[in-house]
Order: C-alpha cells, then sequence, then structure tokens
C-alpha cells in the first residue's frame, strides 16, 4: 500500500510516498519439515500411504516452524484462514511403464490430487526415480488437519520408496 503524503507532483517539490504494510507474516502460522529416513516399500498396487515427515519438535531435517499446529504427518490449522500447502516427494523404483503417481493433498477427510501422471516416461532412467510436487489454497477452520498421501498404481505391492521431500505450509490470511 502507498500513502500519498503530498498533491501529485506538478512542479517544485516532489511529492513524498511511504510504504504503509499491510500484513506482516513474522506471527502468521507456518511449517516446513523434510522427509528424513527413507521410507521404503510404501505404496505400488494402488494403496493410499500417508507420508511421513519428522516432527519437526523433535527430529531433523527441521526447516523451519512458526507457531503451533504440526505434529507429523499432520498439520492442525492453529488459526482460521486461508493456507498455501505445498509438498514435493522423491520417489524410486518406477520401473513399469503402466504406473499412476498421484500425490494429493487431504484437507479434513478432503482429497485434492495435486499431481497425477504416468512416470515412468519422465523418471531419471539411471535410477527409476521422479520428483513430484504440489500446491493448493485451502480454506481452514481451527482444528481442520492436512496430511500428504503418495498412491502408485500398476505396480506390486510395496515397491516404491519415498527417499526425500518436503511439506510446508503457511498461513496467508
Amino acid at each position: 500500500q502507498i500513502a500519498v503524503s503530498a498533491p501529485p507532483y506538478t512542479t517544485g517539490t516532489p511529492p513524498v510516498y511511504s510504504l504503509t504494510p499491510i500484513v506482516t507474516l513474522a506471527t502468521q502460522p507456518a511449517f516446513g519439515a523434510g522427509v528424513g529416513a527413507a521410507q521404503m516399500s510404501v505404496t505400488g498396487d494402488g494403496t493410499s500411504y500417508t507420508v511421513l515427515f519428522p516432527d519437526i519438535s523433535t527430529v531433523s531435517p527441521v526447516i523451519f516452524a512458526q507457531g503451533s499446529g504440526y505434529a507429523s504427518p499432520t498439520f492442525t490449522a492453529p488459526a482460521t484462514g486461508i493456507y498455501l500447502l505445498s509438498c514435493e516427494l522423491a520417489i524410486d523404483n518406477i520401473i513399469t511403464t503402466n504406473n499412476v503417481t498421484d500425490i494429493e493433498i487431504k484437507v479434513n477427510g478432503t482429497i485434492f490430487t495435486v499431481y497425477s501422471c504416468n512416470t515412468f516416461p519422465i523418471r531419471d532412467q539411471s535410477t527409476n526415480r521422479v520428483y513430484a510436487s504440489g500446491s493448493i489454497l485451502a480454506k481452514m477452520t481451527v482444528g481442520q488437519t492436512a496430511t500428504i498421501v503418495l498412491k502408485v498404481s500398476g505396480l506390486a505391492a510395496g515397491t516404491i520408496n519415498i527417499i526425500g521431500g518436503w511439506f510446508q505450509g503457511i498461513k496467508l490470511w
């Protein structure tokens, strides 16, 4: 927001402008956590797997923690508002041509698919690894929860490994 403290400039002394912030995010609830140890053999046959991200209060890798609301694998909204929720997963053992990889952000029981793709053609052929990410804006009220769910189908059960990634969110307004 710009507050004009002088009449429009035509001649003489130019106007003075001051920038006044409308909102500062220093106290907005925010969190971020990374996948700690690899999570092996989690899906492959279409089974939904809730991804674990270390509890940011006790285990590395901590990205940041501002306010309360996060305990692995669940974020619980500490305040009502609009949240930006994002994730990225590094998954490997993509070895079959007919597979579908879905990453879902589950908000208070409602599933939002933020990534869906046959990942075989786009995998790194030397590692059979894929990096997939997605984000949503979610209207959450106090106490509502969000988790990240990975579902890979078209492979044998327990063939997919999660070897890295992160889950983060911030209340925007």
